[in-house]
């Protein structure tokens, strides 16, 4: 066997255990992804997702981002992300309209209050938009 191939193989294996060590190292729990809907109270797992979704479009009263008040140490706020009303329209044109969803994850057992205000392109702020989320 020649050397390059027995150093691949080496680090192959040694790549492959140590994935195992860490995927051991953390407990398999089943994440359930929550769509926030109404000014209400949710009850969620540790390890969860929790995402707020805005309909928008690109305009100058269109949301470009969000203050995000509250969430404490059980939610951590990991994405605001933009996607299309229908990913599989491929004429999609300026001024068309758009999600964009504020993404967070479920960190720590206990309650919380989120205030997202969202912040729109022309620097104008619409209402602001409360939940709440019981983590066990």
């Amino acid at each position: 066997m020649s050397t390059i191939r027995f150093c691949s193989v080496t680090l192959l294996v040694l790549g492959m255990l140590a994935g195992t060590f860490c995927l051991a190292a953390e407990p398999q729990m089943a994440t359930q992804l929550h769509t926030i809907l109404r000014s209400e109270t949710y009850s969620c797992q540790v390890g969860d997702m929790v995402q707020v979704r805005f309909k928008t479009r690109s305009a100058a009263n269109g949301i470009s981002t969000f203050n995000v008040q509250g969430g404490g140490d059980v939610l951590r706020q990991i994405a605001v992300v933009m996607s299309p009303m229908d990913p599989t329209d491929e004429n999609v044109q300026p001024g068309s309209w758009y999600f964009v969803s504020v993404m967070f994850k479920v960190v720590k057992a206990g309650d919380t209050t989120v205030k997202l205000t969202p912040l729109l392109n022309d620097g104008t702020t619409q209402n602001a938009f409360k939940f709440g989320v019981e983590a066990q």
